[in-house]
């Protein structure tokens, strides 16, 4: 459909996303971002903490609430704030769609959405960006907790839900016996303006050079440091390399840091292993051009089977080959593409470090290979392609 004959709609996408501490706000602003530029007004409405996420960052308008971290109260409040607040920016962006998140602000959009139905004739779109994962304590029973009522409410009360795997439409659609008509798939995507090799490559050089790891083979993970992701197992696997020619590179924050310290403190790894703080966005593909191979080690547990790892997708896109866990998860974007080294469980990273040793000379051909994975398939613009036709066939 031409961009002449493309209706143009009005989409708000309503998130409790901290958008100066989440990682995870990628991908609700590239979507935004690439709906706008396909000719849509849009609008993101989420919270931040400590440092404002200023609207002329972006290309589009966002309203965003200041609200303190606070464990578990948090989205509570949010969601009290947004029962006053959405009827209003309702009334002044006037929506054709709005895009809710699972948690506790489903509630507050589930009782105003008859209204809003009738008089806006307004449509409402639950968007599963993931199923809970890493539910750990008080926390994560409430992640739990407001992701099923979201979804329950969904079910009775929204015009669609879309979520980012069919392998989780599976699951989800037989869990909460949603129909399957009715859930859209899209998956993640990558920025190929940004995630772009060549445009750091002198950068990223430079970097490796200040850092004296020109001589070394380079291991990048970088995201969240969640405690279940196989980071604390890979740093130890470190530990039994015989060479010392490898650096296992760790880009970002998150629970896993202080056992990941420690087992560097204790196995005397501070030459093998780096740890360094979270960067800006932006910064990120000067790091993984900086290294030789992406590290994706998610262990074969429910939480990761049927997720779609971005950090996965950012690698492919800057030319690294990966390694990665033989999940379902991996195997859905890599398949058997060379730019893939598998592994059972992130105590077989020592094994994959000998291969890559091995094959060192034919790294770069690999990594050719991911990238055109996701200029077939993960560019953000496919993806707001998808969910644009998805919208269309909302009833």
């Amino acid at each position: 459909m031409s961009s002449t004959k493309r209706r143009k709609n009005s989409i708000v996408w309503a998130t409790q996303l901290m958008l100066d501490k989440e990682f995870c706000r990628t991908t609700p602003i590239e979507i935004l971002r690439h709906l706008a530029k396909r000719g849509h007004l849009v609008k993101l409405y989420a919270t931040w903490s400590k440092t404002r996420y200023e609207g002329n960052e972006l290309d589009f308008p966002v309203c965003c609430v200041p609200i303190r971290e606070v464990p578990i109260f948090r989205p509570l409040l949010f969601a009290i704030i947004t029962f006053f607040l959405l009827p209003i920016q309702s009334l002044i962006e006037k929506p054709s769609f709005v895009l809710v998140t699972p948690g506790a602000l489903t509630i507050p959009v589930a009782i105003w959405k008859p209204v809003l139905a009738r008089c806006m004739r307004t449509k409402f779109v639950l968007i599963i960006l993931s199923t809970p994962v890493e539910i750990r304590g008080r926390r994560g029973a409430l992640q739990t907790l407001f992701f099923e009522i979201s979804v329950m409410l969904a079910q009775k009360a929204f015009n669609g839900v879309t979520i980012l795997t069919d392998s989780m439409k599976e699951e989800v659609s037989r869990r909460f016996h949603l129909d399957p008509a009715r859930i859209g798939v899209f998956t993640d995507g990558v920025s190929i303006e940004l995630f772009d090799s060549a445009r750091c490559a002198d950068e990223a050089y430079r970097m490796k050079k200040e850092m004296g790891l020109v001589d070394k083979i380079v291991v990048l993970y970088h995201g969240l440091f969640g405690l279940d992701r196989g980071i604390v197992e890979s740093v130890k696997e470190m530990a039994k390399l015989e060479n010392d020619d490898v650096v296992l590179f760790l880009l970002g924050n998150g629970p896993a840091l202080p056992a990941i310290e420690a087992t560097v403190r204790e196995k005397n790894l501070q030459d093998r292993v780096i740890v360094h703080e979270a960067v800006k966005y932006t910064d990120v593909p000067k790091y993984i051009a900086m290294s030789d191979v992406g590290l994706v080690p998610l262990p074969n547990i429910p939480d990761w089977l049927h997720q779609n790892p971005l950090n996965l997708l950012e690698c492919l896109a800057m030319e690294k080959p990966v390694i990665v866990t033989d999940i379902p998860a991996n195997r859905l974007v890599v398949g058997s593409s060379k730019c893939a080294i598998y592994i059972s469980s992130p105590t077989e990273l020592r094994n994959a470090v000998s291969y890559l040793r091995d094959n060192y000379r034919f790294l770069k051909r690999w990594g050719s290979c991911g990238r055109a994975i996701i200029m077939d398939k993960y560019t953000w613009a496919k993806v707001a392609e998808r969910i644009e036709k998805y919208l269309a066939t909302c009833r």
